[in-house]
């Protein structure tokens, strides 16, 4: 009670200091940190994290409890209970302000369970967990696209590990730790044969005492030879060497290989998302930086965008002309500047380096913004979806009533692209479609 009383504490102080100074603004988003001992414990530290002003939230304290079940005891401090009760608390504020909260959960990456934690406006997570069982998990130290693990083979350093260093007889020792290496290389070549390799495995492993019970595990890694499928740079690049479980330099290596094993099974289940659209003539005047979805909310146009997608599990952004592609989030100041001709090519380079990471794209806008968007997917060949779509207007021209129309459908787009086990908690329609006065291109 008393950690999460002093944590909301240096929140606010931080979210103060922070506020304070311009150049902060500019440079750093920060996380306001929730914890607890139960749901509702966590909801009020959530509340007043959204009361003080922030709109990224953290929630601490989760990496060791158990995943939990989604029906059943709904209070107990577990990662789904404690995930849909927060997400519960975000929506409802989401809502009654029309802001966007985002949502980091530390030190939590569990496959299984993360279309979930995307339904529940989990936003980002960190975890080490698979770099780390290249070297400290006692078999599944290599990770596979497959979904399979296997063993790595360990050949301690005579000079640096503490199981061999009780060895009397060095000169054995040092000549069977060469010997086994040599073998996996030439193994790995198609030299020997896997009970060429085993047998000097077992006489190293005998000698240092290695645990019996590997031994088939080793088996099953040397005749998959998993290391010669993977696709990965460290696998193309170092082969066997990946699979030996050694000093730091294989150790870490194998960890960054499971890293981007996790990372690709993970945008399989959970596509990369970017939706943006265009910068406003009409804007918030007030001189002091605010974030950029509220320096555009005066504009009509920018305001049945916001509404249309601030909800959704997806990244949103804005192509300024000011200031390029921009996060929503980000603070700006007021400006008054529109795109010109001249300004399309360094646009059209600056959104192929920054859209490039994204599984799929889509853009709603007009004018020069449009004409940049176009480009780049023809020229960088990216998924994007453009809208408005000319070809399904229904009345001759774009008006207020077709783009409204349009901004409807851009949704409905969006949601097809997310995958439906994350999608269930999303509103699939909008309550109240905002009507657009005017809107003006620039």
């Amino acid at each position: 009670m008393l950690s999460a009383k002093l944590t909301l504490e240096n929140a606010r102080e931080m979210f103060e200091l922070w506020e304070s100074k311009d150049k902060y603004l500019n440079s750093i988003r920060i996380i306001g940190v929730a914890q607890g001992w139960d749901v509702n414990s966590y909801r009020r530290a959530v509340r007043e994290l959204l009361k003080i002003g922030y709109d990224y939230i953290g929630l601490g304290g989760l990496a060791r409890s158990p995943t939990g079940v989604e029906t059943g005891d709904t209070q107990s401090k577990t990662l789904l209970n404690v995930v849909k009760g927060v997400w519960l608390e975000v929506r409802k504020w989401m809502e009654e302000t029309k802001r966007r909260v985002d949502i980091h959960v530390f030190g939590v990456a569990r496959l299984n369970v993360l279309p979930q934690l995307m339904r529940y406006g989990i936003t980002s997570f960190d975890s080490a967990s698979f770099l780390r069982r290249a070297w400290l998990s006692a078999q599944n130290n290599y990770h596979t696209l497959e979904g399979k693990s296997y063993s790595a083979i360990r050949v301690p350093q005579t000079g640096r590990s503490l199981r061999v260093k009780g060895i009397k007889d060095r000169e054995r020792l040092i000549i069977l730790e060469k010997k086994s290496l040599e073998m996996l290389r030439r193994y790995d070549k198609g030299e020997v044969s896997l009970d060429e390799v085993m047998k000097t495995l077992r006489e190293f492993n005998k000698i240092i005492g290695q645990r019996p019970g590997l031994e088939k595990f080793y088996i099953e890694t040397l005749k998959d030879k998993p290391w010669k499928k993977c696709p990965c740079v460290i696998c193309k690049n170092i082969g066997v060497e990946v699979i030996i479980f050694r000093g730091n330099n294989r150790n870490r290596r194998r960890g960054f290989h499971n890293t981007w094993v996790f990372y690709q099974l993970f945008r399989k289940q959970c596509p990369r998302i970017f939706v943006f659209t265009n910068c406003t003539a009409k804007k918030d005047k007030s001189l002091r930086l605010i974030p950029a979805f509220e320096r555009y909310l005066a504009s009509p146009a920018f305001k049945v965008f916001w509404d249309s997608v601030y909800d959704l599990p997806v990244e949103v952004g804005i192509l300024s002309a000011k200031f390029g592609l921009i996060d929503w989030s980000s603070r700006i100041p007021y400006y008054d500047y529109k795109m010109q001709k001249d300004d399309v090519p360094k646009f059209v380079e600056e959104l192929k380096e920054k859209l490039k990471r994204y599984d799929k794209i889509f853009f709603i806008g007009l004018g020069l913004y449009r004409e940049v968007v176009q480009k780049v997917k023809d020229e960088a060949g990216y998924n994007i979806e453009i809208f408005p779509k000319m070809e399904l207007t229904k009345r001759g021209k774009l008006d207020v009533i077709e783009y409204t129309k349009q901004m409807k459908l851009f949704r409905e787009a969006i949601l097809q692209a997310i995958p439906e086990e994350c999608r269930s908690a999303i509103k699939e329609t909008i309550k109240r479609q905002p009507t657009l006065d005017k809107f003006v291109r620039r």
